[in-house]
């Protein structure tokens, strides 16, 4: 039921969002500060995800249950990575809703109401 009312919406929201990126760009006078505006954005999102990943929550781990982070960052390479670099929002969006439905579901169940 969740995927009929959402998948509509993931299929045609990357137009929606090129058309707000083009309008956004033929009305940028200086293209070439404009780009280099965005590069400096994307290097420091990217240093601070570093930061936060790599130095921020081990720093926290090691204070709040002085132990090692290393073995518990290795068990969650995956999820890091997908948190640095997510392969499409299309997926994580889709993943995360199929993740609310079900639990959804299963608490219906549980308490048996439906």
């Amino acid at each position: 039921m969740c995927s009929y009312l959402i998948v509509p919406i993931f299929r045609y929201s990357p137009l929606g969002i090129l058309s707000l990126i083009a309008s956004a760009i033929l009305n940028v006078e200086d293209i070439k500060a404009a780009m280099a505006s965005v590069g400096y954005f994307i290097i420091t999102s990217v240093t601070g995800c570093l930061i936060h990943q790599f130095v921020i929550l081990p720093v926290m781990f090691l204070i709040i249950l002085k132990a090692s982070p290393f073995k518990y960052m290795l068990g969650m390479m995956d999820a890091i990575l997908t948190g640095m670099a997510p392969p499409s929002r299309y997926e994580t969006n889709c993943l995360s809703m199929l993740s609310l439905c079900v639990s959804y579901h299963r608490a219906i169940n549980v308490y048996g109401e439906y």
